[in-house]
């Protein structure tokens, strides 16, 4: 079915939304939401961002699968589509071609299918996806389980992409740190996407660089 096909992300978002909120108690409901944003932050902004689409440190395998398994579970599409989706970002950032909406109509972007992954991107990456084919399978039992990774997943990477691109441009917005520990600085990523560190209290650096397990080298 078409509307399947092309709006699955923001259907199962949406039944999300519903679990959440009927079937759940608020004590829940709230302490989710919290978890949510640290669960987040560590599988959709230091792995599937810096680890697997930059390639920022050099993981294990086991630690590999589990950065993709949990990302999957926030219902962000297959890694290696959402990689090559932010690969175009950086190409187009803030045009027309950005698959992410510029400035404060990301917020907004509910129905929008947003997932116009750089192909050549991600036929690189595909081989180092280990749920490529079943990821949507992980997004179904977050649906039921734990709907709320999906909903502060949702909600968390919508805030993110507007507040570091408000102007229509990326900036760098230092007040956003509690709910970003390092990714706020989105201007000087963009000028050198090859950086790893951000700044001194970047902390997803931090965790990034504690399971490293490649050759070290000096970050200023």
């Amino acid at each position: 079915m078409k509307i399947w096909r092309l709006w699955k992300h923001q259907i199962i978002t949406l039944i999300a939304h519903i679990n959440l909120f009927l079937f759940f108690s608020w004590e829940v409901i709230i302490a989710g939401l919290v978890a949510s944003v640290f669960v987040s932050l560590f599988a959709h902004y230091l792995y599937i961002h810096r680890i697997f689409t930059h390639q920022h440190f050099q993981w294990s395998k086991n630690m590999n699968k589990f950065g993709q398994f949990v990302f999957c579970m926030l219902n962000l599409g297959a890694p290696s589509v959402y990689s090559a989706i932010h690969m175009k970002h950086h190409k187009y950032s803030d045009t027309d071609k950005d698959p992410h909406p510029p400035s404060w109509r990301a917020l907004l972007s509910l129905w929008d299918d947003e997932f116009y992954p750089d192909i050549k991107t991600l036929k690189k990456n595909k081989s180092r996806d280990y749920f490529y084919e079943t990821y949507l399978y992980i997004s179904f039992l977050s649906l039921v389980f734990t709907p709320f990774l999906i909903v502060g997943g949702h909600w968390h990477s919508k805030l993110v992409t507007t507040l570091v691109h408000i102007g229509g441009k990326p900036g760098n917005i230092w007040w956003a740190y509690p709910i970003m520990l390092g990714e706020e600085m989105h201007e000087r990523h963009h000028n050198n996407w090859l950086e790893r560190r951000h700044h001194r209290l970047d902390i997803l650096y931090q965790i990034g660089n504690f399971f490293n397990i490649g050759k070290v080298t000096k970050v200023s």
